[in-house]
């Protein structure tokens, strides 16, 4: 064994019984993991990331088993070792959802304090001191219950728990994929130092490329349970060879996407692990596929495994362009909101969701709306459609205030699993508006929204579950075109989709609006997407606008600070700035005179007294700050 080597896994093969069905998720899976290295395992949903992870720590789900291979820790295999020897002491894992992951009926002290009872005995006043010091690292002041905590804290004290122990080894499973890209950038800064502090080594697994290029030392590309590639993270990047690599990095909207263009997207779905085809498992997903590759599995040469490798990453030429459809040459004015507020009574506290926003949309045109979760923009986005009623100030959509839904303002909502009544087929579901707004020719209808969305007529029959969650995105989209709406709003569209599947979804979106001339509100904390989908945008603090103007304007030359410290977390090539620190204040009392001075670096006495108004940066561009960045105060 290479001493240099922490973790090695070899030839590790996994498989999956309930009932009749035998599920392969893992297939010949070899990773190696070197000591104080970050690797970072990428892929779709179903790939087999988070079932690697699973097998390593021995837990696996019910039915399933270890068939084939070795995992050696520090020269043990562990695979002959009782699991509860080494799992939360040597070997942790920080788990994807914190809310599940964490008892719902303990304190958070005590949760944390039970690995160290568990690994290294002792009193439990001990433990709870040893949870409290750890608690305090990551950066957690409080105790209480994991629902009284915000997402980012409850994450916090997910990795409190998988490092009180000092493991060699922790495996971070999607630990930021719910997180806005603030908190995502103060989390995984956290790990790294942390990572540093300790030397231990750490497994990421993620599907946002864009966190690997920064954090990952080397990658292991996953498809159907196979690695299909592994390199270096620049080598993965810049000298890409396997097909299913490179179609996976097209398909990411940056923020330098061309706009004109469309996002790259996967054809075709993963293969179904209970009925292997011969054959490389991505053939039928590409275009350069060959007999070859259809009759006989390619071998994992140590970097990749395929038949016909490229070299380097596809450009953007040849894509298709998207044509400009028909829109209002008068630029008037669709919808319009005029200082809106919404305040949510919660017992005795009010929370101030939104606070005096105007903005307008013009006919043809997408508005975008950015921001940390908590800011308003959901709440916004119900006022628009008027599934809630505002406390003060309109919205005005052609003329005439809404104060109730309206079929020609439809929205698009973010879960669409949640969004989709379980016990109703989709035929039903598209046909239900038409039924109750007494529209004729329904069947038609209804094969035209399909087309429209590019969905097959067999998934009438079936149920929300039977679809995976692009498609049930799909049936979301043509339930809100089923009226012929005038506006679209949508509310975060592809935040839960895979990286495949969302740019799928942003095309269609992309087509769909051109086609129909469609006004649009996107509502998203994901700037790529924002700025592919949108003409303006307005970034949203503590529900107030700071900033507002045409994409290229505020992405390409922020006036804000806080806009500014959005764009320099995100995660994709060299982060310039200072990315935001900390999270929000509380709604229930948002600070004095401007709400993001707690923290602004450039906030004075005047920014706590006096709130800014919205002035002009140009014609277009404008922001609410006392020192905006254009004056050269941004250091």
């Amino acid at each position: 064994m290479d001493s240099q080597k922490n973790l090695i896994v070899r030839g590790l093969s996994v498989e999956i019984r309930r009932g009749d069905r035998l599920v392969r998720p893992v297939a010949d899976v070899t990773l190696e993991l070197g000591r104080g290295e970050t690797l970072g395992i990428v892929g779709e949903t179903g790939s087999g990331k988070s079932m690697t992870g699973l097998a390593i720590m021995g837990m696996l789900p019910a039915g399933g088993r270890v068939t084939g291979g070795s995992i050696e820790l520090g020269g043990r295999d562990l695979l002959a070792m009782d699991p509860r020897r080494y799992r939360g002491g040597e070997v942790a894992m920080i788990f994807q959802d914190s809310l599940t992951s964490l008892n719902p009926t303990k304190k958070i002290v005590e949760q944390v304090a039970e690995p160290v009872r568990l690994h290294r005995g002792g009193s439990r006043r001990d433990a709870r001191d040893r949870a409290r010091e750890m608690l305090a690292r990551v950066g957690v002041q409080r105790d209480g219950y994991p629902h009284q905590l915000s997402g980012g804290q409850r994450q916090r004290v997910m990795i409190a728990m998988a490092l009180v122990c000092e493991p060699e080894v922790v495996i971070a499973d999607e630990p930021t994929t719910a997180l806005d890209v603030t908190i995502q950038a103060e989390i995984l800064d956290l790990l790294d130092g942390l990572r540093a502090q300790r030397g231990m080594s750490m497994i990421l697994i993620t599907h946002d490329m864009g966190v690997i290029a920064q954090r990952a030392d080397r990658v292991g590309v996953m498809y159907a349970g196979r690695v299909a590639e592994s390199a270096p993270t620049a080598d993965i990047f810049d000298r890409t060879r396997h097909r299913y690599t490179r179609a996976l990095l097209a398909s990411i909207p940056t923020l330098a996407q061309d706009k004109d263009e469309e996002l790259f997207s996967i054809p075709g779905a993963p293969p179904d692990l209970a009925r292997p085809e011969p054959g490389c498992p991505f053939a039928p997903r590409c275009d350069a596929a060959t007999d070859e590759c259809r009759e006989e599995l390619p071998p994992f040469n140590g970097t990749y495994a395929c038949w016909h490798p490229v070299d380097g990453p596809v450009t953007s030429a040849g894509r298709e362009r998207f044509q400009p459809g028909e829109t209002s040459e008068s630029g008037e004015t669709l919808l319009r909101v005029v200082d809106l507020v919404r305040e949510h009574p919660t017992g005795r506290r009010t929370v101030k969701a939104v606070s005096g926003i105007s903005f307008e949309v013009a006919a043809g045109e997408t508005f975008g709306l950015v921001g940390e979760s908590g800011c308003g923009k959901s709440s916004l986005g119900r006022l628009l459609v008027g599934l809630d009623r505002p406390d003060g100030g309109e919205v005005v959509f052609a003329g005439e205030r809404i104060t109730r839904p309206r079929r020609a303002v439809q929205m698009m909502f973010q879960d669409s699993g949640a969004a989709l009544d379980p016990r109703m087929r989709i035929g039903r579901i598209l046909r239900e508006p038409l039924a109750i707004h007494g529209i004729g020719d329904r069947e038609e209808r209804v094969r035209g929204l399909l087309d429209d969305v590019g969905l097959p007529e067999s998934v009438l029959d079936r149920y929300p579950y039977e679809l995976s969650g692009g498609q049930r995105q799909r049936v979301g989209l043509a339930r809100a075109l089923a009226l012929d709406p005038r506006v679209l709003v949508a509310d975060e569209p592809v935040s839960a989709l895979d990286v495949s599947i969302r740019s799928q979804v942003l095309n269609l979106m992309r087509r769909v609006q051109a086609e129909r001339g469609l006004s649009g509100v996107v509502i998203s904390h994901d700037l790529a997407v924002v700025r592919y989908l949108a003409d303006r945008v307005g970034v949203m603090y503590l529900g107030k606008l700071v900033e507002t103007g045409t994409t290229d304007e505020v992405f390409g030359a922020a006036a804000h600070p806080y806009t500014a410290g959005l764009l320099a977390a995100v995660p994709e090539g060299e982060r310039t700035g200072t990315p935001v620190r900390g999270e929000p204040p509380s709604p229930v009392d948002p600070p004095s005179g401007c709400r993001f001075r707690t923290r602004c670096a450039l906030a004075t006495e005047e920014c706590a007294t006096t709130e800014p108004p919205m002035t002009p940066v140009t014609g277009t561009h404008r922001v609410a700050c006392h020192y905006p960045l254009r004056e050269g105060r941004n250091g």
